[in-house]
């Protein structure tokens, strides 16, 4: 009952926001923002500075912060920032010509026939399930989803599987899809080697190797599912592969209450997730879309998964964990014995299969892809 009184009031909001169709669309004024205002990262932030530095003069680009002050220096590259669900927002966001967003977009909002929005999403591949389809949502919940994400008229898309079971399927979607990968990932495909040993000599690790455990968020803590032992990962690591290893721990922004990383460092607050993976020798994760991104690396992926069928409880998988382009343990005893049974050769064969699979879309050249598409649309493209 309280959920159907929110939704009744948020169509009420939407009806009484509608005195900003007063105000014209602003033909050249894009709007960004990542995972609800939180980060200046992910798509938006690569497709940002690509329309920047070739469009400086053309195009009025407003990003939407939490915490905007925390990011006066984009002020100074004449970017406007702005608080997000704050009334300046709102106007923005409702006058913007394009808006471009990583998430799902705050339900107040009803854009307008003139205007173009943008998904980027922030993940690519074919894992869990999301949307309409997550199990621990309710029905009311998966038709709020889905009317949201029927507002988008640009879906961004890595893969085949992810147009098929995502999109279409999860989101019901039915608008148009760009299959040109994710922008945030070109500098995962064109193995950006220079940002790699940036990220090292930023952590100073440019002398030791990186393992990166990056676990997804989950509704509970309990369980055991982050209970990684970390000293047996490192010595079966350096045995494996040689060399002296350091672990960064990446949890997600949704975790408030972060377990302790032990003898790893906390890097979740670091701005961008592709230079860590970029920067990383291996990846530890369990159901994070980033499996996907670290594939196109082709470096080891491991799955820490203890809670596996749990989490199955919350939601379901679009295909089986074991075909997935990493290696699956469920405890700490199997985890640190795949790292040791590493076949470099067999793991290649399995991420090619798992990329044909999937009909893999990356291109390396989304970023410019997508940015030339909202230049076009702004009429920048034309100037």
């Amino acid at each position: 009952m309280k959920l159907r009184i929110k939704y009744l009031l948020e169509k009420l909001i939407r009806i009484l926001l509608k005195v900003f169709s007063v105000f014209p669309v602003v033909k050249n004024r894009v709007l960004f923002q990542s995972f609800s205002g939180r980060q200046y990262s992910d798509s938006p932030k690569v497709i940002s500075e690509y329309l920047r530095a070739n469009y400086p003069d053309d195009l009025q680009i407003i990003w939407a912060f939490v915490d905007p002050e925390s990011h006066a220096d984009l002020k100074k590259q004449g970017i406007t920032t702005v608080r997000y669900k704050s009334l300046r927002y709102l106007f923005h966001a409702l006058t913007c010509h394009v808006y471009v967003d990583n998430v799902e977009h705050w339900s107040l909002l009803h854009f307008r026939p003139q205007q173009t929005v943008i998904n980027t999403w922030h993940g690519g591949g074919d894992y869990k399930q999301v949307g309409a389809d997550r199990r621990d949502t309710g029905e009311l919940e998966k038709q709020h989803v889905i009317a949201k994400m029927a507002e988008v008229d640009w879906f961004v898309s890595s893969s085949e599987a992810f147009s098929r079971d995502t999109i279409r399927g999860s989101f019901r979607y039915e608008g148009e899809i760009i299959e040109c990968g994710l922008p945030r990932n070109d500098i995962l495909v064109n193995g950006d080697q220079k940002a790699a040993e940036t990220v090292r000599k930023e952590l100073g690790l440019a002398d030791c190797r990186i393992a990166l455990y990056a676990p997804t968020f989950r509704n509970r803590l309990d369980g055991g599912a982050y209970d990684l032992d970390q000293s047996q990962l490192l010595k079966a690591l350096s045995q494996r592969f040689g060399g002296r290893w350091k672990l960064l721990v990446r949890y997600h922004y949704y975790l408030k209450n972060r377990p302790l990383a032990a003898g790893g460092a906390d890097v979740s607050d670091y701005p961008d997730m592709q230079q860590l993976l970029l920067a990383a020798d291996v990846l530890i994760t369990d159901y994070s879309s980033s499996i996907w991104d670290f594939s196109l690396l082709g470096k080891p992926c491991f799955l820490y998964a203890p809670d596996l069928k749990e989490y199955q409880k919350e939601r379901t998988f679009y295909s089986d964990p074991a075909d997935w382009p990493a290696l699956l343990a469920q405890d700490n005893g199997q985890l640190r014995q795949i790292i040791l049974d590493f076949d470099e050769k067999k793991y290649a064969e399995k991420i090619e299969k798992h990329h044909r699979d999937a009909g893999i879309r990356e291109s390396g050249n989304a970023t410019v892809t997508i940015g030339e598409m909202i230049a076009e649309e702004c009429g920048a493209a034309e100037s």
